[in-house]
């Protein structure tokens, strides 16, 4: 009966450490559940932070080549004024140049080029006389072709004298 009785009181200790080894693995495995939650939300945290500073990151260029830009376009913009004004002055003596161009293609035939010269003299003289703004330097050349064309033209074996290139 000692026997019996060691043998129980040992069974009773051993279901009270069972039952206290069973609370300890059950908070063990909320603790290492809650590792796991905290761990996921550490990865996610520093996953999103990477991210964001790739973003700033990106951002800082960007918006330092848009600076970049505006200040290249701003130094633009005095070519573009200056250009603008050349494109208005031009507008304004259109007309004229396109007057003086009819001219020249009516009545140069086979003149020379000194004299080709104070035909388009004369024209404009009259057209001063008339009260007309004619432009003081006119060129049937630039007013008809592009430097590219008149190239061309000398590649393909065209002579490139005035006369030459006016009656091309």
């Amino acid at each position: 009966a000692p026997k019996r009785a060691a043998l129980e009181s040992a069974q009773e200790k051993l279901d009270e450490m069972n039952a206290v080894l069973e609370a300890a693995q059950e908070k063990l495995q909320e603790v290492e559940d809650e590792l796991e939650h905290l761990q996921s939300t550490y990865d996610t945290s520093v996953a999103e932070k990477q991210d964001l500073e790739f973003r700033i990151d990106l951002s800082s260029k960007r918006l330092q080549a848009a600076s970049m830009l505006t200040s290249s376009l701003a130094a633009e913009v005095v070519r573009w004024d200056s250009l603008l004004e050349n494109l208005e002055k031009e507008m304004q003596c259109l007309p004229l140049n396109v007057f003086l161009a009819s001219a020249c293609i009516a009545y140069f035939g086979a003149f020379t080029a000194s004299y080709r010269l104070k035909l388009v003299e004369k024209w404009k003289g009259l057209l001063v006389a008339k009260g007309l703004d004619c432009p003081k330097e006119f060129s049937l050349v630039s007013n008809l072709a592009t430097p590219m064309q008149i190239r061309d033209w000398n590649i393909m074996s065209l002579p490139s004298d005035t006369t030459s290139v006016e009656n091309a």
